[in-house]
């Protein structure tokens, strides 16, 4: 007897079950870039998807493929990681490359030189070192930036090593084709220990090697299938025996539920882990699986040398069926009862058959006791129930205590059973198992009892021992300590038809209608969820709250999972293969491994809540900042000068399981008074005015934003350096200076003029007197009186030139500079009626240039100058008095010989001094003075 239970055991974990397939979704490479090979598949940390080919490296963000090469022509890339917060990318030709902080890819070159081999796998341990397996050179680390080998010669038991994986305490675990090794460092000292065949392990050769969440490693082997070894007890825990399946490639893990297991040519294969058996994927048959990984949305990604690129939601599995009238569903064990108008079906799904009981009655509900016996439920004729094992079957109708054989609904798994039906409700009350021949006691329920109405839709029992009822038209109904109360309003509408009810983890009751969408009671108040809340469709026919607390909401177009913690919302149809499904009412089972199996016209669904922790919005990531289209480090730069300012913003919302879906919201903070809702990637915002700002964006996989993750990026633009508060400050005390200066300059300007109006009334006064002075009229007159008796025509020429000198000193007297033309004309006159006086004893040379004309002085200097030689030096026919005028650029000298008179004149020092002041108020500088004893020189400037 022993040895059968184990014979059957084994057998058992070797039985192929139905194909239960998620729904595959390919995602093919742009045809121009060739024929392309995948080769590996990796999701990092912030939730991209990274594949490796035959042709280099690509970021797929679910729409499009991105390549990343260092090189014209990139290698077979063999392995992908993280190390130090990048993605790092091994080659088949020994290279190792990284993703540097702006997204290029750049190769990796130690001190000690790449390998010459295959890399084939890249990790960082707990302490953050690097760690790279080889194809050919054993083990590399890189600690302390140098790269150390670990081979054969220190305990590897083989260079070719075709997986590592890292365990809870931080060890690295490597397979080789001499079996395994374990490595670590203790004081940068290398250890290796070896686990091989001897140590129960199944095959020396060990393809690839993964840990689970709780520290244990699995293993895939070249021959012998998979095992899995507890590094808790250091034991082997599970092997695959009479593995039939070939060559493992690789594994991945869902927690608690599956091992998947990749082949090298016998497609893809499910390891139950609850009963330990192997389902195989009929499409994948005779294929090679090159990797497997699983991402943080539930899917799973496939690479195969048969399909490329392959996605599918794990946590959605199909079943085909032979009916499109699937009402009502049990699931025990392998096999699945199946209510159809037609009958009773049960698949098994271990030996792949099909039967049918009860033919031709139309089951619409099942339900199983707590002895294990079905009760099928029909439309008009009673309830049968059913021993799965014995298939012993009793019938119970209206001639049994029935008073209405339509059961829409059955509840409860202890010695009481409620059944809905279109005439009340039913109390079935067991004394044992009826199949039995316990006997079976009915209390029935109506209108006049306390229920809102006798047609009902669905029953529960709470966490409470509440029984809550899903009425047709009248709301809900609860019994309490047997007590009715009725919930025809919520939420200030009224209830009308509700389909289903079910508890959430929060002991809040939820419920659903026919076409108002789905309600929640908190025991005091009810809230409504619609369109506006997220829904998708209104006409709700199941609500299931799974073991995650999760409600799913079924409607004829696909399933809505609700988060109740957050009332987040996510879709699921036809991207994980669910498209008008239409479901029965409340047709649905949970098995005992929490799997909730739907029955739908297109078939049977089986919806897995993993046990990871899922995300549950799109993973959004602000992707690049440009200015007027050129791309910046908007990680290092957040400060810009006023003229760059048309910035772009490029995003994207990563979710693998339908990015057609995803919606983006944008707002500029100091620009935009509300969101933006868009498909776009992108948003531009021209002609940003100086100040401040905080781009946020969220994304949606459906039509609700709040509590969704924001992505921000604060940045600022400067103002133009004139509008500064230093600049501005500047201005100010520039100008006041600059105002300071130009009230200075003005009241020097007005302090020279009134001098120089001064000094010229002084002049013109003193020129008055020395030439209307008694001795110089004296003189003149006594020269006109003795020309006159002489030559009474040179006598009038006399007359004429006193005339016009005087004419001409009060001509220029009032002007400031006169030109040296005007001042050569007067001096001539002066010298003219002096001539007549003194004869060839004083004689006056000029010599002038031709632009004369244009240059000026200040009137009556040469006059004045003349008469100061004429008054100061002796003039007879011994000892002449010349005097000298000569131009010469910008001056004019004036000189005569010295030959001072004996007794000097009376001299007030005006002539002179009068000169010079003026001179200096004029032009900012003085006349230059030079006596040597024999020449007396006054250099004047010109104007």
């Amino acid at each position: 007897m022993k040895y059968w239970f184990l014979s059957l055991f084994f057998i058992l974990c070797f039985i192929t079950a139905i194909a239960q397939s998620p729904f595959f979704r390919s995602h093919p490479f742009d045809k121009s870039l060739g024929n392309i090979r995948p080769t590996v598949v990796h999701q990092d940390s912030i939730g991209k998807v990274w594949i490796g080919t035959s042709k280099g490296l690509f970021y797929f963000n679910g729409l499009t493929y991105q390549p990343y090469s260092f090189d014209s022509i990139s290698p077979p890339v063999t392995a992908i990681g993280e190390y130090n917060q990048k993605v790092w990318v091994g080659f088949g030709n020994g290279n190792i490359a990284y993703l540097n902080s702006d997204a290029k890819l750049t190769l990796f070159k130690p001190s000690e030189g790449l390998p010459k081999v295959k890399i084939s796998g890249i990790l960082e341990d707990k302490a953050g070192r690097l760690w790279l397996a080889t194809y050919g050179e054993g083990l590399y680390y890189f600690n302390n930036d140098r790269l150390y080998n670990i081979d054969t010669d220190d305990g590897l038991l083989s260079n070719d090593i075709y997986s590592i994986a890292l365990d809870n305490e931080g060890k690295v675990w490597v397979g080789t084709d001499g079996g395994v090794n374990i490595c670590n460092l203790a004081n940068d000292k290398k250890q290796v220990h070896r686990f091989v065949l001897n140590d129960s392990l199944p095959d020396i050769i060990v393809k690839t090697i993964i840990s689970d969440d709780d520290g244990n490693i699995w293993l895939g082997f070249f021959d012998n299938g998979v095992a899995k070894y507890n590094t808790h007890t250091k034991a082997i825990a599970y092997k695959s025996h009479n593995w039939q399946f070939g060559e493992v490639n690789n594994l991945e893990l869902f927690k608690n539920k599956e091992l998947w297991i990749g082949t090298n040519g016998n497609g893809l294969i499910q390891l139950n882990l609850n009963d330990l058996t192997f389902q195989t994927h009929p499409a994948y048959r005779h294929t090679k699986i090159n990797d497997l990984v699983k991402d943080i949305e539930g899917n799973i990604w496939v690479l195969s040398n048969k399909y490329g690129v392959q996605s599918a939601n794990k946590q959605f599995s199909h079943l085909s069926s032979t009916s499109n009238q699937n009402q009502a569903i049990l699931v025990i064990q392998h096999q699945l009862w199946i209510g159809t108008q037609q009958g009773l079906i049960v698949k098994n799904q271990l030996e792949n058959s099909e039967q049918v009981f009860l033919k031709n009655e139309n089951i619409i509900s099942l339900h199983q006791d707590k002895y294990g016996n079905i009760w099928a439920g029909t439309f008009g004729n009673g309830i049968f129930c059913i021993s799965p094992t014995t298939q012993k079957t009793k019938h119970i109708s209206t001639k049994n205590g029935l008073t209405n054989g339509s059961i829409l609904a059955m509840s409860g798994n202890t010695n009481e059973m409620w059944l809905a039906t279109l005439g009340g409700v039913f109390k079935c009350t067991f004394q044992g198992d009826i199949l039995k021949n316990n006997p079976i006691s009915f209390d029935v329920f109506q209108q006049e009892d306390g229920l809102g109405t006798t047609y009902i839709y669905d029953i529960l029992t709470d966490s409470k021992d509440r029984v809550w009822f899903a009425t047709d038209g009248k709301g809900i109904t609860v019994l309490e300590q047997n007590k009715f109360t009725n919930y025809p309003l919520a939420a200030q509408s009224t209830l009308k038809t509700v389909y289903s009810i079910t508890e959430d983890i929060y002991g809040n009751i939820w419920l659903s209608t026919a076409k108002d969408g789905i309600y929640q009671f908190d025991g005091q108040e009810f809230y409504h969820f619609g369109y506006d809340e997220g829904l998708r469709d209104l006409e709700i026919s199941s609500l299931i709250t799974d073991t995650k607390g999760n409600l799913l909401i079924l409607h004829p177009t696909g399933i809505d999972l609700l988060d109740p913690k957050t009332n987040h919302i996510i879709y699921y149809g036809s991207e994980v293969g669910i498209n008008e499904i239409s479901p029965h009412l409340n047709a649905f089972s949970i098995d005992k491994q929490d799997n909730i199996w739907l029955a739908t016209a297109t078939g049977l669904i089986k919806y897995t809540p993993l046990e990871e922790d899922l995300e549950i919005h799109p993973h959004t990531q602000l992707t690049k900042v440009s200015i007027f289209l050129q791309p910046i480090d908007f990680l290092k730069n957040a400060s810009f000068p006023y003229f760059k300012n048309h910035l772009t913003f490029e995003y994207i919302g990563l979710w693998y399981t339908n990015p057609d879906a995803v919606k983006y919201r944008y707002r500029l903070l100091g620009q935009d008074l509300d969101w933006n809702q868009t498909k776009d990637l992108r948003a531009t915002y021209p002609s940003l005015q100086p100040g401040n700002y905080t781009f946020e964006v969220q994304s949606s996989e459906n039509e609700g934003f709040e509590g969704v993750p924001t992505i921000q990026y604060s940045f600022v633009i400067k103002s133009p350096f004139w509008t500064r508060w230093w600049f501005i400050l500047i201005l100010i005390t520039l100008g006041l200076v600059i105002f300071y200066l130009i009230l200075n300059i003005r009241e020097n300007r007005l302090k020279k003029t009134e001098e120089l109006k001064k000094e010229k009334i002084e002049f013109q006064l003193q020129t008055l007197k020395s030439q209307v002075n008694p001795h110089f009229l004296f003189n003149s007159f006594n020269t006109l009186l003795t020309i006159i008796d002489e030559d009474q025509h040179l006598a009038a020429e006399y007359t004429e030139k006193l005339a016009d000198f005087y004419r001409n000193i009060l001509q220029y007297r009032e002007q400031e500079l006169v030109s040296l033309e005007n001042e050569i004309e007067l001096l001539q006159n002066y010298y003219y009626l002096l001539q007549k006086r003194y004869g060839s004893s004083l004689i006056v040379n000029i010599a002038i240039e031709d632009n004369s004309k244009f240059a000026k002085l200040p009137p009556l200097t040469l006059q004045m100058l003349l008469e100061n030689a004429v008054k100061h030096n002796v003039i007879s026919k011994s000892k002449p008095l010349t005097v000298s005028i000569t131009q010469k650029n910008n001056t004019l000298a004036v000189s005569n010989n010295l030959q001072p008179k004996v007794t000097p004149p009376t001299s007030t020092h005006f002539g002179l001094k009068s000169i010079n002041t003026r001179y200096e108020l004029l032009l900012g500088k003085g006349i230059e003075i030079h006596n040597d004893d024999k020449t007396f020189t006054i250099i004047l400037p010109l104007f």
